[in-house]
């Protein structure tokens, strides 16, 4: 039943949860889900009727919801990313409605005028990604969703999956079109490819695996390695035990390594961390268990490699050395993967991330969702430098988390002139995250200028006719993509590139979402370096070589947890945005994936006695030589302080796309993480519902789930009140208000398409109902109000007018603002109007009646 990491399984069983999140609901569980009531309150929401599939849905018995989401089609064609969140109580009420549904304009067909052949070989051609002699070695057709197997050069084979979709132009009309889910041999990539269906042009592409890749310069070590003068305490007895870095213990530099004792939760993990079964407790005696199996990947084969292993007593008992590089430290690297992933599924757990939410397990022990889909975590993974990614595919998928090495020698001397004996000398570069290592081989050549004949010849953005066989190419920084200037000099000849910085100050480490290998070193120096071998090549013949004389040290990602959390937590912003059926609704501009990451990271490990509020915090800072409070691989480090932190809406018109968006949202939420601790106190015990710390998780959680496909910052904003609307009673409305408008989500703010990071408006302004001199006596200079009552109510209450005479207009409106009912009529003394609005769903509004005489009063009223 559960083939935990066959192999063939990995490249060859992917696609059915792809296809049932198309072409019919997929649930593998014992939830007996009430389709038919849920479509038909979903409908009544609708104007336009939409012919819609349910994608998924799960539910939370302690909360007492449902939370169902609904593929919008057209004759059975699915609209891409048109998915509505419909969130119900027990008796099938609807609390809420994110809708993404598309009026389809009259006469919209897909012709499906392609074959699946043709298809696939345009989106080959539509991305350039090195495997151009891949070949079909078999096809299996399931509807309109064409299966192929494929064999390529860099591996055995995997599949490619081919099916018919329409997506929304940025005029709104709808195109038909092609998807092509795709997975490249040679990279860690899954895209997913869009084609138009007319001429099979190129119209978009997103990227199930997520890449972390940090630019940063380097600053002098400031670790403080205190921790390691210390003697290592005794393993415990007859237990199972890890001798790792903690939660919350950030990093290396953050605290030392201390005993995990059987450290896992029973309710998330009933078989522990090392077993699929609850009644076998020790089914694997390496770092494999039902949640995650960990190992190093350095030959980055995509296939598990050496793991630890803790014997029949389950004992990791391994010690860091910051003296050493990645392979003496290999056992620590992998057993401190292994617990901090099996540490995030257990607290994720807690707060709704389970089974029939779409988590990562092999055995789901019969509680929902699809099994067959734990992490694997790769140590040490060969596959590039300084990064770090995630691979979420639907549920039923294994994810994959890929951790690399990163260089603590940021700045060394790698370029070295040999002639003329005027530059004879070493200099300082920075190695790219991509590509070999400067320390892998040497590389000698003639230096030259790259000259690709366009408006900016020296940065090398299309390829050149220029013959670079055997030269070391230098090219100046700009354009384009580091990858494009490096692939472009490959595809020239080039042995090797070297990158002038075009401003003042550091060389940085050069990244990129590498599409095809990269085979040749490069190196970024300064500006000044530059621009004095440029000045040299134009009089006399340059001759150097690329290479590490000195060697560099590095570290492992694993050793963060930070960063571990970070990526862990793009699996679960996906998996619960749009359901766990879909991996796509986290592809557009204004997302906020990376800044829900990076709030993971930020409050799983953060220790009050350390951490306080305005407390500078940096991700990545243990693997970028800097202080625990340094800035790290982010703009700027977090904090509720704005001289430390000045980060606002605004900010996400010009940051790159997606980590400083998502820089922007994570400073939003990490404020009103230290506001609700403020409220409600911190508990170190991130098991229980209670502290101002689980609080705000739960809230985030919770509105993700809430949240439509494809969100903007506003969306977000306003599935996170919702939330608190309907698990706590609205009792932190105005404080989650203020903290959003501290940083410009105010309650005025617009985000105009969440499809654009550059459109929206940022304000800083509350409700009228936080405001502190809001009252329901307003504007009644008589003294005598009308009376709303019963408040709380089930949707239907009176108001009492008592002395108010004449016409009245009386409108509601939701939290966010918009305007949902409107009511004209004319009332004499004592006149009682019932209103009734059980079809709007459960949570708080603002009654608003003004009479004709000028009377006004404002109102909060609380539906159950």
């Amino acid at each position: 039943m559960y083939d935990f990491f066959n192999h063939e399984r990995m490249k060859k069983g992917f696609l059915l949860p792809l296809v049932a999140c198309f072409f019919g609901i997929q649930f593998s569980n014992a939830q007996n889900i009430p389709v038919e009531q849920m479509r038909a309150a979903v409908k009544n929401k609708t104007a336009n009727n939409p012919e819609m599939i349910l994608s998924s849905a799960h539910q939370d018995e302690a909360l007492g919801v449902w939370y169902s989401y609904w593929q919008q089609t057209l004759d059975d064609v699915p609209i891409f990313n048109g998915i509505s969140t419909a969130v119900f109580d027990n008796n099938m009420k609807l609390r809420h409605f994110a809708d993404r549904f598309i009026d389809v304009a009259p006469g919209t067909k897909h012709a499906k005028a392609h074959r699946a052949e043709q298809v696939l070989d345009a989106a080959i051609s539509a991305v350039t990604w090195g495997e151009n002699s891949m070949r079909i070695s078999g096809a299996i057709q399931r509807g309109d969703t064409v299966v192929f197997s494929m064999i390529g050069d860099y591996k055995l084979d995997f599949e490619v999956e081919v099916y018919p979709v329409f997506v929304l132009s940025e005029d709104n009309a709808l195109v038909a079109s092609w998807n092509v889910s795709l997975p490249p041999s040679s990279t860690p990539d899954w895209w997913q490819i869009r084609l138009a269906d007319s001429d099979l042009r190129f119209l978009e592409k997103n990227n199930w695996t997520l890449t972390c890749t940090h630019h940063h310069e380097g600053e002098e070590p400031h670790y403080n390695w205190e921790h390691w003068k210390e003697e290592a305490a005794d393993a415990p007895e007859n237990t199972t035990g890890y001798y790792v870095f903690r939660f919350p213990v950030e990093s290396p530099s953050h605290g030392g390594q201390s005993w995990a004792v059987e450290p896992w939760d029973s309710l998330a993990s009933p078989a522990g961390w090392h077993s699929l079964n609850p009644n076998i407790p020790v089914g694997f005696t390496i770092t494999r268990g039902n949640n995650v199996y960990a190992y190093e990947d350095r030959n980055a084969s995509n296939s598990p490699g050496y793991s630890p292993n803790g014997g029949v007593d389950l004992l990791f008992d391994f010690t860091f050395d910051p003296t050493k590089s990645i392979i003496p430290n290999q056992d620590i690297n992998i057993t401190q993967l292994f617990y901090a992933n099996n540490k995030a599924h257990d607290l994720f757990y807690q707060f709704g991330f389970t089974e029939s939410a779409g988590n990562f397990q092999q055995n789901n022990f019969n509680r929902g969702g699809s099994p067959n889909d734990a992490v694997v975590a790769e140590a040490m993974d060969g596959g590039g430098q300084n990064n770090a990614n995630f691979l979420t595919p639907p549920d039923g998928t294994r994810g994959r988390m890929q951790m690399y090495p990163w260089a603590q020698t940021v700045s060394t001397e790698f370029l070295h002139i040999r002639f003329p004996a005027t530059a004879l000398a070493s200099y300082n570069a920075v190695e790219a995250a991509f590509g070999p290592r400067a320390g892998d081989s040497v590389v000698q050549g003639h230096f030259v200028v790259m000259n690709d004949s366009s408006a900016n010849p020296r940065q090398g953005c299309i390829p050149t006719s220029q013959n670079l066989s055997g030269k070391i190419v230098l090219i100046d920084r700009g354009g384009c993509t580091f990858v494009e200037k490096v692939t472009n000099a490959q595809n020239a000849g080039a042995v090797g590139v070297v990158v002038a910085n075009n401003q003042a100050g550091n060389p940085i480490a050069m990244g990129g979402n590498v599409t095809s290998p990269i085979n040749i070193p490069s190196l970024m120096i300064t500006q000044g370096l530059g621009t004095s071998i440029r000045n040299t090549i134009e009089n006399d013949s340059v001759i150097g070589e690329i290479s590490d004389t000195i060697g560099s040290l590095f570290f492992d990602s694993s050793l963060d947890n930070g960063v571990v959390l970070h990526e862990y937590g793009h699996g679960v912003s996906i998996r619960l945005t749009g359901g766990r059926l879909s991996s796509n609704c986290l592809s557009n501009q204004e997302q906020a994936g990376e800044g829900w990451s990076d709030f993971f990271g930020l409050a799983f490990l953060t220790n009050p006695s350390a951490q306080q509020a305005a407390t500078r915090r940096g991700i990545g800072t243990f693997l970028i030589n800097q202080p625990v409070t340094g800035t790290g691989i982010r703009v700027q480090p977090y904090s509720t302080s704005l001289a430390q932190n000045s980060l606002t809406y605004n900010n996400i018109r010009t940051l790159s796309i997606p980590h400083g968006v998502g820089t922007v949202w994570a400073a939003m939420v990490w404020d009103m993480y230290w506001a609700l601790v403020d409220k409600h106190g911190f508990n170190a015990n991130m098991y229980e519902a209670t502290g101002g710390n689980n609080i705000a998780m739960q809230l985030v959680i919770d509105g993700l789930k809430y949240q439509p496909c494809s969100p903007g910052f506003v969306d977000s904003r306003d599935a996170i009140l919702m939330a608190d609307s309907i698990r706590y009673g609205g009792d932190n409305q105005c404080l989650i208000w203020e903290v959003f408008a501290r940083r410009g989500l105010g309650f005025s703010a617009d985000q105009g398409s969440s499809a654009s990071r550059a459109d929206g408006t940022q304000a800083f302004d509350i409700p009228l109902f936080c405001e502190p001199d809001f009252s329901t006596h307003k504007f009644d200079e008589d003294g005598v109000l009308p009376k709303v009552y019963p408040n709380p109510n089930n949707g239907v209450f009176s108001v009492d007018f008592a002395l108010w005479e004449g016409e009245v207009d009386m409108h509601l409106t939701g939290i966010d603002g918009r305007r949902l009912k409107n009511w004209d009529f004319s009332v004499q003394a004592n006149s009682l109007v019932d209103v009734d609005i059980r079809d709007l769903p459960a949570g708080m509004y603002i009654l608003h009646i003004h009479g004709s005489n000028g009377k006004k009063i404002t109102e909060k009223i609380i539906v159950r």
